[in-house]
């Protein structure tokens, strides 16, 4: 996939899945993608057979897209690329994907992480774009705590909804000044062409 198809990203989140950040994107377009090869990576399945097979599903080869991504786990002092192309899916075909990958098949000390995938990964992510979470919410059996989380009015639910509000600015205003550098970076590179 080349640069000319990859898509405009307007937001970028991490959320924290039990531990692992997943990042996911939102296009001009008002569309979550999700890069898939740090989902690989994170459940210790081969990169590239499952691009293969992604290849080989006629729908989802139709579906993927590059989408640049930010990295912020870069020390400021290094020069190593800020951003990179990653191979992503829409957000609603995650499961399509993730489906694919047979729990059966995979080593047994990796088996309970692709099924926590499999259930949990794409309404994690989904709710990171509709409420601003970015943390997979423990389960309370008979409890919504993210019901109370949203709604609630006593003062941990507030400061939850602060918290997460500033610390989505924070995210943002980050990502925003890593794209003005590189941005700033290709312009003074085009300039001395």
């Amino acid at each position: 996939m080349s640069e000319e198809k990859a898509l405009v990203v307007v937001e970028q989140r991490e959320v924290d899945f039990y531990g692992d950040y997943i990042v996911a994107v939102l296009s001009e377009e008002g569309k979550v993608f999700v890069p898939l090869r740090p989902i690989c990576t994170a459940l210790g399945v081969r990169w590239n057979a499952q691009y293969e097979r992604i290849q080989r599903n006629p729908i989802l080869s139709e579906l993927i897209m590059s989408v640049r991504v930010t990295r912020t786990d870069i020390e400021p002092s290094s020069r190593a690329p800020r951003s990179t192309l990653m191979t992503a899916l829409p957000l609603d075909y995650l499961n399509g994907w993730l489906f694919g990958i047979d729990a059966n098949r995979v080593k047994l000390e990796i088996r309970d992480r692709v099924l926590q995938y499999q259930r949990e990964c794409y309404a994690v992510l989904a709710q990171a774009f509709a409420h601003n979470q970015v943390t997979a919410a423990p389960r309370v059996v008979g409890f919504d705590v993210d019901e109370l989380l949203r709604t609630g009015q006593d003062p941990e639910a507030q400061a939850y909804r602060m918290a997460l509000a500033i610390a989505n600015i924070a995210r943002q205003q980050l990502l925003l000044r890593y794209q003005i550098g590189e941005q700033e970076q290709r312009l003074a590179g085009h300039d001395q062409h």
